[in-house]
């Protein structure tokens, strides 16, 4: 594929990537942070509200590494995080903090040894967004309108961002049905002109749907789907 946004490797990008910020735990897979950074701008550019702070919503979080590096890359006003999995949801939530001066020096804190810590955390001190976006976890099940719904309480999330189940070590039974699903779950719970980021296994055809297509690339197994809503 070609980067049309994230064209060079951010200097940050190898310390996000390293497991040493960004808390992980063997058996969650995380996107590459600079197809994050190039989703996330280009699904920011396809919004197309110039000046404004979107809400920004990964409904399949895990531990919250994409919406962590989506975050600091774009300007956002809200980050959710939601997973049908509660103790991923609670990691999320402790990585999220990582978007504040105070989570950053916690982190640096749990590692523990000085030279470590100046070396992987600082460099990460110098992408943070000022100000801070406010964040949210809640537990829910992306394919359940319901489920997101409560979680959502009355925010209508502008973007969503998500790398769904595929691959050895997180999948979907029956990937097309439960994209479509997770497609018709966000049809109702976004706002109007929303934008989805989603990455699926390159394999995957993407189901009938409502959602407009405004772009699609592949990249090693992964494909990239961009999609986007009607204002009404």
């Amino acid at each position: 594929m070609t980067y049309r946004f994230a064209v060079e490797p951010s200097s940050v990008d190898r310390h996000l990537a390293s497991g040493s910020v960004i808390r992980s735990i063997p058996g969650r897979p995380a996107l590459p942070v600079r197809l994050v950074r190039e989703l996330a701008a280009a699904a920011t550019d396809t919004w197309q509200r110039p000046g404004d702070r979107p809400v920004v919503w990964d409904p399949c979080c895990g531990l919250g590494h994409l919406l962590v590096c989506a975050a600091l890359s774009q300007d956002v006003a809200l980050a959710l995080a939601s997973d049908v999995d509660p103790d991923a949801v609670d990691l999320a939530r402790r990585n999220l903090e990582l978007l504040k001066p105070e989570g950053l020096a916690d982190r640096a804190r749990e590692i523990g040894h000085r030279d470590d810590a100046d070396a992987t955390i600082r460099p990460v001190y110098s992408i943070l967004r000022e100000p801070a976006p406010a964040t949210r976890t809640f537990v829910a099940d992306a394919t359940d309108p319901t489920s997101c719904a409560l979680g959502l309480g009355d925010v209508k999330p502008d973007i969503v961002l998500t790398d769904t189940p595929y691959g050895d070590q997180t999948v979907w039974a029956d990937a097309s049905r439960e994209v479509g699903h997770l497609l018709a779950s966000m049809e109702v719970t976004t706002a109007p002109g929303a934008v989805v980021g989603l990455v699926t296994s390159n394999r995957l055809r993407l189901p009938a749907t409502t959602w407009q297509r405004a772009g699609t690339w592949n990249i090693g197994k992964r494909r990239v789907w961009l999609l986007h809503k009607g204002e009404k």
